[in-house]
């Protein structure tokens, strides 16, 4: 038999798992909210300043003065009327009702969904409401908005922070970012745009080390594109990536406004771009002459 202590430990266990701060979801991708959790609340109002909430996350709101009269149970969010002078207030959620989900379950860098629900019975219906954390891996305020749904007794927080990027993400080649230990979940952090960084940054070292190393072995040649390694390849490179960026651009017009662009050689349009530096000459004689 299960001794009373041994069942209160698993109960004391259970709730715990409820509440917990951290997450993983399906995809194998981690999230932490701890870093929102308050000794007291967070506070937003309405857009029609009818109602003051007061949030936590992952633990009980400290309970406001309008709170206090011990008919409302404890709850990680009180919804307080602003406008009457009753100022009601109402507990809309336990905070062992907790479920979790994804904002996008094809793409876990948007952020996560947590709700809370067992709030005070609207009617027949449990009130619930529902935080959805956007991924905003620079932005650490409090909730920007939340408001009741259509069904009422249901209420959606839209709050943007760090918090609500996967922890087994690497957001920045330069820190600014949540890291993880795990390489499972660093696994999928990597995006086009870190390897565009990564990219760049090795492109920024081979660069000012070639120079470095060619000043160094060759003294007498000046400063400029002529220390640069393999400079001939970069220009033709830079050359033909402008060609095709124009060819696209042409292209995305012509489809945007339903006409064709006139075919003209990029280097009609780009003067620059010839490879004969007296054309430059020629053209200054034509406009000189009389």
């Amino acid at each position: 038999k299960i001794s009373f202590r041994a069942m209160r430990l698993l109960a004391l266990a259970a709730v715990a798992a409820a509440t917990s701060c951290t997450w993983t979801a399906p995809t194998g991708d981690t999230f932490d909210l701890s870093g929102l959790t308050k000794d007291d609340y967070w506070m937003v109002q309405d857009a029609q300043l009818n109602f003051r909430y007061y949030l936590n996350v992952c633990k009980n709101a400290a309970p406001p003065k309008e709170c206090t009269d011990g008919k409302e149970p404890p709850s990680p969010t009180y919804q307080v009327e602003a406008k009457s002078w009753k100022h009601l207030c109402k507990a809309l959620s336990t905070l062992h009702v907790q479920t979790w989900n994804l904002l996008d379950p094809k793409d876990p860098q948007k952020g996560v969904e947590m709700t809370y629900g067992g709030g005070m019975k609207c009617g027949k219906t449990p009130r619930e409401i529902r935080f959805h954390f956007i991924c905003s891996p620079h932005f650490d305020e409090g909730p920007l908005q939340i408001f009741e749904t259509k069904e009422s007794c249901h209420y959606n927080v839209t709050w943007a922070s760090k918090y609500g990027c996967p922890t087994g993400r690497s957001w920045s080649l330069f820190g600014g970012g949540s890291k993880s230990s795990s390489s499972s979940t660093s696994s999928s952090s990597w995006t086009l745009s870190s390897y565009f960084r990564l990219f760049m940054v090795g492109m920024f070292v081979y660069v000012t080390a070639g120079c470095a190393f060619l000043k160094y072995t060759q003294p007498d040649v000046p400063i400029g594109l002529g220390t640069c390694p393999n400079v001939e390849f970069w220009i033709a490179l830079l050359d033909g990536g402008m060609k095709m960026g124009l060819m696209a651009y042409e292209k995305a017009m012509t489809v945007a406004t339903g006409t064709t662009a006139p075919e003209k050689d990029f280097d009609d349009k780009f003067p620059m771009g010839k490879d004969d530096p007296s054309a430059f000459d020629d053209d200054e004689d034509e406009d000189d002459a009389p």
